[in-house]
């Protein structure tokens, strides 16, 4: 009767285990896909920190018109799609204020 108990306890403690640590990997990865312009994600101000964070200006040397790069955002993956141009105003914005001049 004992090492039916033990066995039963055992086991319970392996599966509720085996659930938080489920549980801690599906934290870790993101939730969903989102996408959206450039023109889009400019307008807030706690995703574009984390364009800053995440991107590197590093990906405009590719010769490409548009470009679409993914961003870590509150559990989900925001990919955001903007030309260039628009690109190179959000690494560079000093060449905003020469444009100007």
């Amino acid at each position: 009767m004992i090492v039916l108990i033990v066995i039963i306890a055992v086991t319970g403690i392996s599966i509720s285990t085996n659930l938080n640590a489920d549980s801690l990997v599906k934290a870790n990865q993101p939730s969903s896909a989102v996408y959206v312009t450039f023109d889009q994600a400019i307008l807030n101000n706690f995703l574009v920190m984390a364009m800053y964070e995440q991107l590197d200006e590093d990906l405009l040397g590719t010769n490409q018109q548009f470009y679409t790069e993914p961003v870590l955002y509150l559990g989900s993956t925001v990919y955001i799609t903007g030309t260039y141009g628009q690109w190179y105003l959000f690494f560079e914005p000093q060449s905003i204020f020469q444009a100007l001049d």
